[in-house]
């Protein structure tokens, strides 16, 4: 019992430190400072941004997240579907699912 409980325990303790990296780079896709109170708002107003552009360009993102180095973004297809799509950070290229590393 406590084997498992121990093998439980580092399988979590391991997946907590392997998302650590996606959290501190949350702000560098958005280009905005460390998360504060001041850098919440300003990573709020640049993800709204970042969706306004995409609708600006026929894209209707229903929202955007950091993945990566990436942009994720919640968009609804013409269909009605929803689907996740990626764009390059700055350009807002869309990124073929096959090329993410």
């Amino acid at each position: 019992m406590l084997k498992k409980s121990l093998i439980a325990l580092s399988t979590v303790a391991v997946l907590a430190v392997g998302a650590l990296p996606a959290f501190a780079a949350t702000d560098l896709v958005f280009n905005v400072p460390q998360a504060n109170d001041l850098g919440s708002s300003q990573l709020n107003s640049a993800k709204a941004d970042v969706t306004t552009l995409l609708n600006q360009q026929g894209i209707k993102a229903t929202d955007v997240d950091q993945w990566g180095g990436y942009i994720r973004a919640d968009v609804q297809l013409p269909n009605g579907t929803h689907a996740v799509r990626f764009f390059e950070p700055g350009t807002l290229a869309p990124v073929n699912i096959n090329d993410l590393h």
